[in-house]
């Protein structure tokens, strides 16, 4: 069984997928099946609350949908998700819950890069207890970087919330301590590459990863979080 899906892809058409070289993304799509054996995408487009109505998110994302799904070769398949990048009073967005991955309706959600803040954990909270939202946080492995101790514990204790890791990060010793963490609570984890162009695909080295790993990881730890992200797909 095909365990490896692609949570976070980011080859996206921008600034119109009609103007987008489509022989560049077809050829991606097509290396990610051959070689790595990804044949479930996730693209995430980023939803900023600051500069879009929800409304005019959802038309740009069926026009990416109409413009990659038929690029999939045979035998992949694809669903168009949100990258929700946190902003103050988010909570308040008209139709936001329109945004929450079919299913699961989990809400994914895209922290900013720089130090954690208090309105983030205002905000956070307010989505979890006000607006009733299931969260799922894009990007984990990067939280180790940017945050402290005491706000990943916080993080990692959100009831029933999502985690989505890079594949890369099975090579980095502080994110399988965290993955170790999250197998432990039980907590969903997901994987992605994040990879955003047909360039950077020649340097990701997913083999690599996964057999990195297995070094860091136990086998029945790795295995599990690799078929909870494939099981997630029908959530």
């Amino acid at each position: 069984m095909n365990y490896l899906s692609d949570w976070n892809c980011r080859m996206i058409p921008y600034p119109d997928p009609l103007l987008t070289n489509h022989d560049q993304l077809q050829t991606a799509f097509s290396y990610c099946v051959e070689r790595f054996e990804i044949k479930r995408f996730c693209l995430m487009p980023e939803y900023d609350s600051l500069s879009e109505s929800v409304s005019l998110f959802l038309l740009r994302q069926e026009r990416i949908r109409e413009s990659l799904l038929k690029l999939l070769p045979k035998g992949a398949c694809a669903r168009i998700g949100a990258s929700v990048l946190l902003q103050p009073d988010l909570h308040e967005t008209m139709h936001l819950r329109r945004l929450c991955l079919r299913g699961s309706r989990c809400l994914p959600i895209q922290l900013p890069i720089g130090p954690y803040e208090d309105w983030m954990d205002l905000e956070l909270n307010r989505l979890l207890y006000r607006a009733k939202h299931r969260l799922l946080f894009l990007s984990f492995d990067r939280f180790p970087i940017l945050y402290p101790t005491e706000v990943l514990e916080r993080l990692t204790r959100i009831p029933n919330a999502v985690y989505q890791f890079n594949y890369r990060s099975l090579a980095d010793p502080r994110s399988c301590a965290l993955l170790n963490i999250l197998f432990e609570r039980k907590a969903t984890v997901l994987f992605g590459t994040g990879i955003d162009s047909l360039e950077k695909l020649s340097f990701y080295e997913l083999d690599h990863y996964l057999e990195m790993g297995k070094k860091t990881l136990s086998v029945r730890c790795l295995e599990e979080l690799l078929h909870g992200s494939h099981l997630f797909w029908n959530a």
